[in-house]
């Protein structure tokens, strides 16, 4: 049943004339869950691959609170640690409602990973490493992992490299919000909390 609605799914994207925001919103009501958004540019295969990536198991783990292992900085992630990105993921759709990214560490994994929700889906971030920033802004983030809010500096603008799940590298610019959230995962991989 799933595989038949991802092939109307895909049947829709690539054959029909339907504008995208129409085409995602079908997948979200099919299959996953998923939103639209404009912040963001992904070839097909990762879409494809991405969505097949949110639609197996189920793996949801408890939010970390201890700010001593939050304090901590991550390890470089491998393909071994693909895992985690999944259980990530599975997580963070649990607290779609509260929560638009997630660290390895808020789960109690110690891996350079974070999954960042950009819209229509979460994307997991393997390694990720914020190369350029521009446009400084004051803001104020809350956290699952902790109670209440913080006012922190971010940047309208940030140029980021990292792994995709297949382990292949990217480098691509994120702005607003997709680049608020990244820094923020980021920073947890440093071992700092807002």
């Amino acid at each position: 049943s799933k595989l038949i609605k991802f092939c109307i799914g895909l049947y829709l994207l690539f054959l029909t004339p339907y504008p995208m925001s129409y085409i995602f919103e079908l997948f979200s009501s099919l299959l996953f869950d998923v939103y639209i958004i404009s912040h963001i540019t992904v070839n097909v295969k990762q879409f494809i691959i991405i969505l097949c990536f949110n639609g197996e198991r189920k793996m949801v783990r408890p939010i970390m609170k201890d700010v001593l292992f939050l304090g901590q900085k991550s390890e470089a992630a491998t393909k071994a640690d693909l895992s985690v990105a999944q259980d990530l993921m599975d997580t963070l759709a649990l607290h779609k409602d509260e929560c638009v990214g997630m660290a390895a560490n808020m789960i109690g994994v110690k891996k350079n990973i974070i999954v960042v929700n950009v819209g229509f889906f979460n994307v997991p971030m393997i390694n990720p490493v914020i190369l350029k920033k521009e446009g400084p802004f004051e803001a104020e983030e809350g956290c699952l992992s902790l109670v209440g809010s913080r006012k922190t500096t971010r940047y309208k603008k940030i140029t980021v490299e990292y792994c995709d799940i297949e382990m292949k590298k990217h480098v691509q610019e994120f702005t607003d919000l997709a680049a608020q959230i990244i820094q923020h995962e980021c920073d947890h991989l440093q071992g700092i909390i807002i």
